[in-house]
């Protein structure tokens, strides 16, 4: 029961972290398209940008996973990995959604939420294991 109500949490902290967090200027400035006009030292300036949400997602959609991890009293570690991977693959994407076109606003949450699973899932799996 404990596992379900994290995960809805999770999903709640996604969708304030991707759609009320992320401001305009961030959902703007993440897509490389948005820096062309400002010359060429800034045509990577969206890079610094996508990470900087990508964390924040992460940290801020992990956070009730970090309430889980101590509770079941397993090593902080796992949820900083967590947290990290989970920052990569944000970020990868994002980028996909915004700068590369090959994926739609849908797909794009559809992997958010089987991030989030996956995430769940593998802290569960390394309760089970110790």
């Amino acid at each position: 029961m404990m596992s379900i109500f994290i995960l809805l949490s999770m999903i709640f902290c996604h969708i304030i972290a991707d759609f009320h967090i992320q401001n305009s200027f961030m959902a703007k400035f993440k897509q490389k398209e948005e820096w062309r006009g400002y010359g060429k030292e800034y045509l990577n300036d969206w890079i610094p940008v996508l990470a900087v949400h990508a964390f924040s997602w992460s940290f801020f959609t992990f956070l009730p996973l970090l309430y889980y991890v101590y509770t079941k009293d397993i090593t902080f570690n796992i949820w900083i990995f967590e947290v990290v991977i989970g920052a990569i693959v944000h970020g990868i994407v994002d980028d996909q959604k915004c700068n590369r076109f090959n994926i739609n606003l849908i797909v794009d949450q559809l992997i958010h939420i089987l991030q989030i699973i996956c995430a769940l899932v593998g802290v569960m799996l390394v309760i089970l294991v110790r």
